[in-house]
């Protein structure tokens, strides 16, 4: 087999290693490849030994089926990290929003369409923010500016009883719009209206029903003291 030979063999190895599926495909190419002598050397005759896969042949093509598989394996395990971010994302059950420099809202979870739709806490149709508590608007613009530095923060509103849970986020040179996110909102408390069902709590943390009304209700109140009493 010829070295341009080899090199179509170790490109499909790679390319294999995107495709898991053509595995199979690939060991039969292999077991071809075995049974194909070596090329011998310029002016030399060709005997039985010389015509066997030399050690260091197969060591070249052992490495390269070893960073194969370690590289699916890293691409895939990345694909199931992602995944599982994206149903987290999904299915939380607080408000999340991903906000721009100027504090427009990038990307935001289906709970959040749904909870600031309306209240102290809205977003527009042009995906800008509306905030009836002027100070807590001027607090999330520092964090944003990263004024009080980058550690994840805490913002109340005593007004509307609305917490703000912040984490700022360092630039990315990443494409798309994941570039111009600054800072993570979780709308942590609030009125009602953030509250998540008890339906929602009972698909996500995959509770019992009394469970479910119990943890609702704590979001609701925020004190398990007035639980109690």
């Amino acid at each position: 087999m010829s070295d341009t030979d080899n090199d179509e063999l170790i490109g499909q190895i790679y390319e294999t290693a995107l495709s898991p599926g053509d595995w199979v495909d690939l060991v039969d190419t292999i077991t071809s490849w075995t049974d194909v002598p070596s090329d011998p050397p310029s002016g030399s005759v060709s005997t039985d030994i010389d015509s066997r896969r030399t050690p260091a042949e197969v060591e070249v093509l052992i490495n390269h089926l070893d960073r194969a598989v370690r590289s699916s394996a890293y691409m895939h395990a990345l694909e199931d990290r992602t995944r599982i971010l994206n149903d987290m994302y999904n299915q939380m059950p607080w408000p999340m929003l991903m906000l721009d420099e100027r504090m427009g809202v990038l990307e935001c979870n289906p709970v959040a369409e749904q909870a600031l739709s309306s209240g102290p806490l809205e977003i527009l149709p042009d995906r800008s923010l509306q905030f009836s508590d002027r100070e807590l608007r001027q607090s999330l613009k520092r964090v944003i500016s990263l004024e009080a530095g980058r550690e994840t923060q805490l913002l109340n509103s005593q007004q509307d009883s609305v917490s703000l849970l912040c984490l700022p986020v360092k630039k990315s040179d990443a494409p798309g719009s994941i570039s111009q996110v600054r800072t993570i909102v979780w709308v942590l408390a609030g009125q009602s209206m953030v509250t998540p069902s008890p339906e929602m709590l009972r698909s996500v943390f995959h509770i019992t029903h009394a469970e479910s009304r119990l943890l609702h209700l704590l979001c609701k109140v925020g004190n398990l003291n007035l639980l109690v009493g």
